[in-house]
């Protein structure tokens, strides 16, 4: 309603932001109360202060208007490329991609291997499954500031040294 109050309607109605049914006789009946109740404000304040310094504090109006909605898109992006860029909060459209992919890779890759064990299983051979190893192995590095090598399982090497994974720079703190 505001929207339609604020611009103009016709343009609106043309761009495909606001959808109406109806009677078009009613629409325009309807637009025009919506522009009687729409009171010209820099017009009463033309009676009471005069029509230039009425025009002068509109136009002051209207370009605040106008700084504080440029002011807060610009924060929109300042924040958005904080959140991408410097504090990796949230993932890029690329990342977010390659994602998804490595993880339709993975589905793809399981849905194979299981349909593989089916058929050894079938054909009666013993089947062995080997322990996972560390990371997500579809070529996913992980979420963003993941240490590599935290939680992953000691190996062979690690119980030589005594049965611990070496340290991680996480850990080390």
């Amino acid at each position: 309603m505001m929207r339609l109050m604020s611009g103009d309607p016709q343009t609106l109605i043309r761009a495909g932001e606001i959808q109406m049914t109806g009677s078009p006789d009613a629409a325009d009946q309807f637009r025009e109360l919506l522009h009687l109740a729409k009171p010209d404000i820099e017009t009463e304040l033309g009676r009471i202060l005069g029509q230039s310094a009425a025009h002068q504090l509109g136009s002051f109006a209207r370009g605040l208007g106008d700084f504080g909605t440029r002011t807060g898109e610009r924060l929109a992006q300042r924040m958005s490329e904080y959140l991408t860029v410097e504090k990796r909060s949230v993932l890029t459209h690329a990342e977010l991609k390659h994602f998804l992919q490595a993880v339709d890779t993975l589905a793809n890759d399981v849905e194979r291997a299981d349909r593989n064990l089916k058929i050894l299983r079938a054909s009666g051979a013993r089947v062995a499954l080997a322990r996972p190893r560390a990371g997500l192995g579809c070529g996913w590095p992980g979420p963003p500031g993941a240490a590599a090598g935290v939680g992953r399982p000691a190996s062979r090497r690690d119980r030589r040294r005594g049965g611990r994974a070496p340290r991680t720079p996480a850990a080390a703190r």
